[in-house]
């Protein structure tokens, strides 16, 4: 099945995104100033998730009245 032209891209980004922030990650690890009891590519994972997600968060018209 043909997916979207931008499928692709979107997934390169999302995993070049993520080996970057391992590889900081990593590097804090072996400083000792992060914890080095996750491994780093799934603190990574979740850091970017949460970021994409605020992201939406932010651009989506809010559902509450204030």
């Amino acid at each position: 099945m043909a997916g979207h032209a931008s499928h692709e891209y979107f997934r390169s980004r999302f995993a070049a995104v993520v080996q970057d922030v391992a590889a900081g990650i990593t590097e804090r690890q072996q400083a000792g100033t992060l914890r080095a009891d996750l491994p780093a590519e799934v603190m990574a994972r979740l850091v970017v998730a949460v970021s994409d997600g605020l992201q939406q968060s932010a651009a989506a018209p809010s559902t509450t009245e204030h």
